[in-house]
């Protein structure tokens, strides 16, 4: 039952919009990641570039540069749904919020 003078709570679009957005490209990108490094050509690279980046990898044996990418997909994929679920949480705040006024 609505009391008389008082508004509806307004929906926090931005908050919504930036928590399904963010997520959203957050689960895309560790997706990519993790879709990158399971179908990647197993062995060492053709490349013959010197960078820092590249010696510094070559340090590091193939399996455990593939543990660390798909840990790192992991991670994105986890904040990613953490920002959809507060999106969504935001939706949920102003319905309950709709409902007891």
């Amino acid at each position: 039952m609505k009391r008389p003078g008082v508004r509806s709570p307004r929906f926090d679009r931005e908050a919504f919009v930036l928590g399904v957005g963010l997520g959203g490209a957050a689960i895309a990108l560790g997706l990519l990641i993790a879709w990158a490094t399971l179908s990647a050509p197993a062995g060492p690279s053709s490349s013959t570039g010197f960078t820092t980046a590249q010696r510094l990898a070559r340090t590091l044996p193939h399996s455990v540069q593939g543990q660390l990418a798909l840990g790192l997909a992991g991670v994105f994929v986890l904040l990613g749904l953490v920002a959809v679920l507060l999106g969504l949480g935001a939706v949920m705040k102003h319905l309950a919020a709709r409902r007891r006024s």
